[in-house]
């Protein structure tokens, strides 16, 4: 039985992931002015993730896990951040959210989306510290989020309005390491750091869904399938103003066709690449 190969140097981060500073402090993924908008009752639930390699390694996780998820708090900002520019984005996306989660209409302008796709990013980026083996965006990424308090051109973030009924995951993380095709020196027993990720997050009846690569260019023609394109409302980069609430509401199928589409894609590619060679 060979064993399984692991990623080095795994360790918790010592210093700020955004400024490189010290004093770490706890910093909630979800965000504790949501409390009174969601109340913190689920006594379980789910986190999955999914890790691809080009060379066909596949690591997938579904991780059940004891309190409401919306008081999951992570050590891996300092306190500098997580008082300054970082409070200052959740005091701006506050009232956006509010309006959003209240079940009203509301118009997201160019100023909301940016300012809401920030904040979506900055959760991502922060959610990702729970398992070192899976982060996949560059320290250049969560700069560029603090100096501008923007996402780099290179995300593309989509909202939707979601009904959930069965669909357990409140968390959804996939990375994936892309290479271009002209990439040598690939080795099928190697686990690659991933430079792609795509991140599903639900805050309350809020589907979020990102994406981000290091390899640029390398996703960009990127789409959803036509069954759920009509569900979601691309607010990073910004393309246009939007309604809130879709007219379309998102359902527990659509949910799981949106938030895997990526990584079902990748294997399918994969799939494909094999059956070439093998043929060959």
């Amino acid at each position: 039985m060979t064993k399984k190969p692991k990623r080095k140097n795994l360790k918790p981060p010592g210093k700020c992931i955004f400024c490189g500073g010290d004093t770490l402090t706890k910093e909630h993924v979800w965000a504790e002015w949501l409390k009174p908008h969601i109340p913190r009752t689920i006594p379980k639930f789910n986190v999955g993730k999914n890790l691809f390699s080009p060379n066909g390694r596949v690591e997938s996780s579904v991780k059940r896990q004891e309190g409401d998820p919306h008081a999951k708090r992570l050590r891996c900002v300092c306190k500098t951040c997580n008082i300054g520019w970082m409070a200052k984005l959740q005091e701006e996306v506050k009232p956006i959210v509010v309006a959003m989660l209240s079940g009203g209409q509301t118009r997201l302008y160019v100023k909301q989306q940016t300012i809401l796709s920030a904040w979506i990013g900055m959760a991502v980026m922060v959610g990702e510290f729970e398992d070192l083996s899976t982060i996949a965006i560059p320290q250049s990424d969560r700069t560029f989020l603090m100096e501008s308090r923007k996402l780099p051109s290179t995300w593309r973030v989509w909202i939707g309005r979601y009904s959930r009924q069965e669909w357990k995951p409140r968390w959804l993380h996939n990375t994936l390491f892309v290479a271009k095709e002209d990439t040598p020196g690939l080795k099928d027993d190697r686990i690659y750091p991933p430079n792609t990720q795509n991140t599903t997050w639900i805050v309350g009846n809020i589907f979020t869904h990102s994406l981000s690569s290091s390899l640029r260019g390398a996703l960009r023609r990127w789409n959803f399938p036509m069954s759920v394109r009509s569900a979601l409302l691309q607010i990073w980069p910004v393309k246009t103003n939007h309604d809130w609430p879709p007219v379309r509401i998102m359902t527990d199928a659509d949910a799981e066709t949106a938030g895997t589409a990526l990584f079902r894609r990748a294997l399918s590619l994969m799939e494909m690449r094999n059956r070439f060679r093998g043929d060959t």
